[in-house]
């Protein structure tokens, strides 16, 4: 599927479980790959790579985006 910015902005970032991890506040487009960038509840901002591997699901009508990330990925503060 192909999402647009708007659509994702303000959907909440949730881990497999539920837990939210932050809220999408923007796309980056990119050459190899795109970014979801994410402020986090500290009001840091993270990258993370928009891949099914690590972004599953995007849930439209439940505003949410399900990630499972690898331990330490929103600390990098890339």
């Amino acid at each position: 599927d192909v999402w647009s910015a708007d659509q994702l902005r303000a959907l909440a970032l949730v881990d497999p479980e539920g837990a939210v991890l932050g809220e999408v506040a923007g796309l980056e487009i990119g050459a190899a790959q795109d970014r979801l960038v994410v402020r986090l509840p500290d009001g840091r901002e993270a990258r993370v790579p928009f891949v099914v591997a690590l972004v599953p699901e995007v849930d439209l009508e439940g505003g949410r985006v399900v990630a499972d990330l690898p331990a330490g990925l929103l600390d990098l503060g890339v």
